[in-house]
């Protein structure tokens, strides 16, 4: 099946040639996003269905085994500790930033992969609503934020709500992590299985396939 979702026009030649229009072309209504990250906070999660995750498990232990050998050879010769981010950057990753700021600007960038993003987010809300699944899509552009547990919502302003936080919020992590993995074993590359970032080689046809593969794994909840 594929999702005919057409809240977002097709990127044109001014699109890619030249600065058109901006990254974040609409805001989501706050309230109503608040509202069902709250519903969603407050219900019992609804994680992958047991049996359908244990076959994720087993794809992971028939088709991935190089990698896992590989990763545990790593692990024998690479320092458990690396330092990585913002401040490690050097000469030569400085100039690639560089370069790749000035293709940005372009090929207009930020705004196909903003409206990439805007894709992707109105086909997951479409989803998730067809299936009756309380898990909440929002975003700003590019950034797609994908909350299927809630664990990085979980209120701890009170001591009364700290102990209710600490005693959900493992189990929500799980959950989450087990949505990423699901993802991955589909073919999909989230961030910790709740947030997406599109870009410019998103066309639309590469949003399309992608929320197929998003149905998929959803179906296992």
């Amino acid at each position: 099946m594929t999702l005919q979702v057409q809240t977002v026009p097709e990127a044109n030649e001014a699109d890619t040639n030249g600065s058109t229009g901006y990254s974040i072309s609409d805001w989501h209504d706050t309230a109503q996003v608040m509202d069902r990250l709250a519903n969603l906070v407050n219900q019992l999660i609804r994680p992958i269905r047991r049996e359908n995750m244990d076959k994720v498990l087993k794809y992971f232990d028939e088709k991935c085994r190089t990698s896992t050998k590989i990763a545990e050879q790593a692990a024998d010769v690479i320092p458990g500790a690396m330092v990585g981010g913002t401040l490690t950057a050097n000469p030569l990753s400085c100039a690639a930033g560089y370069f790749a700021i000035l293709e940005m600007e372009r090929t207009n960038a930020a705004v196909v992969a903003g409206r990439a993003g805007d894709r992707l987010c109105a086909g997951l809300a479409e989803i998730i609503d067809r299936l009756g699944l309380p898990y909440v899509a929002y975003n700003q552009g590019s950034i797609v934020h994908l909350e299927t547990s809630g664990v990085m919502l979980l209120n701890a302003n009170t001591p009364l709500q700290m102990i209710k936080a600490l005693k959900q919020a493992k189990p929500r992590k799980h959950m989450m992590e087990e949505f990423g993995a699901a993802y991955s074993a589909h073919g999909i590359i989230t961030l910790a299985g709740s947030r997406l970032y599109t870009s410019l080689a998103d066309t639309d046809e590469v949003i399309d396939d992608a929320l197929n593969r998003f149905e998929d794994v959803m179906k296992l909840a």
